[in-house]
């Protein structure tokens, strides 16, 4: 990978070194480097579900709900998700944003009010306050809802709109 020399470490110069994975671990541990940020957080697809229910007012939302796993090598916090949806010529149509730890039961889809659902969308910390420290690893639920399905909806799209790293872990 290269060449190391005993004077790098004496006049202080780790940046050769720690490209060396036990080397970069040492300087870790003695508080002499911080660790590489690896990763990303990712959309779990296949835990996608899309449902379209008829609230007791008689009108139709779409909901788009699934999970989201923190596959960086740190602690992160504060997802957040954006939906689009499209229509066959990939126009896009509407676009709704979530933050995650915020999941909702068929009976709540149909009888919270809408200024209730969209706050708990809204709320970055999430529902159960559980999207403020995701561990590497871990996975975050999330749903989406749209209160206006657009005629000639074809498509949708979900995607990461926003995260934070945390400074240090819990």
């Amino acid at each position: 990978t290269g060449q190391y020399k005993f004077s790098d470490l004496l006049h202080g110069d780790f940046a050769k070194l720690k490209q060396v994975p036990a080397i970069e671990n040492l300087l870790i541990k003695l508080g002499l480097a911080k660790p590489s940020i690896k990763g990303e957080v990712v959309v779990l697809k296949n835990t996608l579900k899309v449902q379209t229910l008829r609230r007791k007012n008689g009108r139709h939302i779409l909901v788009i709900s699934g999970e989201v796993r923190n596959d960086f090598n740190v602690w992160v916090r504060k997802i957040q998700v954006v939906v689009n949806l499209y229509d066959k010529n990939r126009n896009l149509l509407a676009q709704k944003y979530s933050y995650c730890d915020v999941s909702f039961s068929k009976s709540e889809l149909l009888t919270l009010s809408r200024e209730d659902i969209e706050t708990f969308m809204n709320t970055r910390a999430g529902r159960n306050m559980l999207n403020l420290e995701i561990a590497p690893g871990e996975t975050r639920d999330f749903a989406v809802v749209f209160f206006k399905i657009p005629p000639g909806l074809e498509s949708y799209d979900v995607k990461i709109a926003s995260y934070e790293f945390l400074e240090q872990a819990p």
